[in-house]
């Protein structure tokens, strides 16, 4: 994606981006004044003025962000995180479901009835 360095504040960050002599950084957050950036080559990232971003700034990023965090404020944690997997495996839930209420079922009637799978005779 093609961006002017004005326009860094307000995209999701951490991005990867590419300097004008074509090696890679990362933007891990900025302002309007200045930036930190991480180099690979180097052990910890740096705070760097935003004047000294776009000299070596070649205008070419790539987001790396989640999408949810584009969507905006973070989805509360409840039983919507769950519904995705229960609908793509219904069937199989279906089928353990089922299986459990005869197991359950089978379990009871052998209590209540003596000489039955295993039900004790008194």
């Amino acid at each position: 994606m093609k961006i002017a360095v004005e326009q860094l504040d307000r995209q999701p960050l951490p991005t990867i981006d590419s300097s004008k002599d074509g090696r890679f950084f990362l933007l891990l957050q900025a302002s309007p004044d200045k930036a930190l950036v991480f180099h690979p080559d180097k052990d910890k990232p740096e705070v760097i003025a935003i004047d000294a971003l776009r000299e070596m700034f070649s205008g070419q990023l790539l987001l790396m962000t989640p999408r949810e965090r584009l969507t905006g404020a973070a989805r509360a944690f409840d039983v919507t995180w769950f519904i995705p997997s229960i609908v793509k495996y219904r069937h199989l839930l279906r089928d353990v479901l089922i299986a459990s209420f005869f197991i359950q079922i089978l379990a009871l009637v052998s209590l209540n009835c003596p000489g039955f799978a295993g039900g004790s005779i008194s």
